[in-house]
């Protein structure tokens, strides 16, 4: 179940291309409170089908905690994988979003291409700000550096506002 309020938070996560971690994981909120809603009022409708002095009548007394547990296993990925992915992105650590890992190497590699032998290619990200660490192993030529930097940045800003290259003698 989708309230209005995920909606408007994924609408607004593809404004800044689903690079904010604090939409994801408001959006994950939503969809996880929409889901546990509905598991309430469905099981507060299906208790009140349930004579009380039959032999289920034991649910009127313990079965919010069987409605929990119901709701709350197959929903407890979505938490935690929020808080590995917020604590990697907090952390300085490398990025897994593999869409945004292809989209920077793409620029990069087009950028390169016949200029500089490419190595390896690092993308950190921290918030809304990215970093990408290029790794070349020519001999540098700080003019050309300068000149591939500022068109991979022409490249990335349109989709990622807030980015930084760096290059690195590998």
């Amino acid at each position: 179940m989708k309230s209005n309020w995920d909606f408007f938070n994924r609408s607004q996560s593809r404004k800044t291309n689903d690079s904010s971690t604090l939409l994801a994981t408001e959006s994950k909120g939503n969809l996880i409170d929409g889901i546990l809603s509905l598991g309430v009022a469905l099981s507060a409708f299906l208790i009140k089908l349930i004579d009380i002095n039959g032999s289920l009548g034991f649910l009127h007394y313990t079965g919010d905690f069987f409605i929990t547990t119901i709701i709350v296993l197959p929903a407890i990925k979505e938490p935690i994988s929020v808080f590995t992915s917020s604590f990697r992105e907090l952390s300085g650590g490398l990025t897994t979003n593999q869409e945004l890992k292809r989209t920077v190497f793409q620029f990069v590699e087009k950028n390169l291409s016949g200029i500089m032998t490419l190595q390896k290619c690092d993308i950190y990200k921290i918030g809304m700000h990215i970093k990408v660490c290029i790794y070349i192993t020519n001999n540098i030529d700080y003019k050309k550096i300068q000149t591939v930097k500022r068109n991979i940045l022409k490249d990335i800003c349109p989709i990622y506002e807030n980015a930084e290259i760096v290059f690195c003698e590998w």
